[in-house]
């Protein structure tokens, strides 16, 4: 008899996955490398902390991330965004290190690779929007 799968059992695609929450800092680009289309975001992601003496809310520097889109319904929504909007995307992560030759010397890098699976629309309604103004 065949070992069955508990029903419990579900198939994992990847259990790298990275959730950013941010605004576009420019409008979504298309570009084409080695006969390979892709739409890349550059997008901001700012936390806020509540400052424990003056109880006010407080925004960190903002930390910017390169995203890019390979699939092609991923791509069709995401080009719908404009800068400044507010997004969720749903990505894996790898890491690639590249050396570039500048000034006559080699400097060796590691970035992260940030792929994403899904985007979707984060706006925050108009009422909650005013309160955060105010966090």
């Amino acid at each position: 008899m065949m070992n069955q799968p508990n029903k419990r059992t579900h198939l994992i695609a990847t259990n790298n996955t990275v959730i950013l929450i941010g605004n576009l800092g420019d409008d979504p680009k298309t570009y084409v490398k080695n006969g390979n289309i892709f739409v890349r975001l550059s997008l901001a992601t700012t936390d806020s902390y509540k400052d424990a003496e003056t109880g006010a809310w407080m925004k960190r520097k903002p930390i910017w991330h390169t995203v890019f889109i390979n699939s092609k319904s991923v791509q069709e929504y995401a080009l719908r965004f404009k800068k400044g909007d507010r997004i969720k995307v749903t990505a894996s992560m790898s890491y690639r290190r590249s050396t570039i030759s500048a000034k006559g010397y080699a400097q060796t890098f590691t970035e992260a690779v940030i792929t994403a699976s899904r985007i979707e629309d984060a706006s925050i309604p108009k009422a909650q929007n005013d309160a955060q103004d105010i966090a």
